[in-house]
């Protein structure tokens, strides 16, 4: 098992324990036995805190890698996924602090990707209903076309409940080879725009 912390400005430090194992940070990893299930928590050591914990299953065969952020500033916290990564692929979660009228509302995030070719986006598919606060599960997407050029990713945000427009058309998410974390906010104009970490 391997866990990670996002390198986010002013982070404390984290540790990470499974059962009563401390887990290193960074990709060296520690070795446990296989088919055992247990909880890893996640502390804020300069705090001596519980800030997060999940439920896991070492498994028999293969590895867990863990990535986590905790940006209490912008209001993201949380893990982000347990497969490896690979350069070759673009990731993201998506974290929703939208406001209208300064009520939190759900949204829908309409996801696209640019055609290198043409300019055209093209729909890849839509994170329907993501809660207010709620930091979405990690998805993957090539990072490359055809032609070796990276991808470029793009967003609509719609109100969940009226599919009424909150962005101003696509806006833009991610790219090939890197992993975002979209925070998703209302801005003093109140169209919804991207506040991204990418590492």
């Amino acid at each position: 098992m391997t866990f990670s912390v996002v390198p986010y400005p002013n982070t404390p430090v984290i540790g990470a324990i499974f059962k009563s194992d401390s887990i290193p940070t960074g990709l060296v990893g520690k070795l446990l036995p296989a088919g055992v299930a247990g909880k890893l928590q996640v502390f804020d050591l300069d705090a001596d805190t519980l800030i997060a914990d999940t439920l896991i299953m070492v498994p028999k065969d293969g590895q867990l890698d863990f990535k986590f952020v905790y940006a209490t500033d912008i209001g993201i916290s949380g893990f982000l996924n347990t497969q490896p990564y690979a350069p070759d692929t673009a990731y993201f979660n998506f974290q929703n602090s939208v406001k209208i009228d300064g009520a939190k509302v759900p949204v829908d995030v309409k996801v696209s990707v640019m055609n290198n070719t043409t300019g055209e986006f093209e729909e890849l598919f839509t994170l329907e209903n993501l809660a207010p606060g709620k930091l979405s599960a990690t998805y993957s997407l090539p990072g490359f076309d055809a032609s070796g050029n990276s991808n470029n990713y793009f967003a609509e945000v719609l109100n969940a409940d009226t599919k009424a427009a909150l962005s101003p058309g696509p806006v833009f998410v991610g790219a090939g080879g890197s992993f975002f974390i979209d925070q998703l906010y209302t801005d003093i104009d109140g169209m919804v725009y991207p506040n991204y970490i990418s590492f």
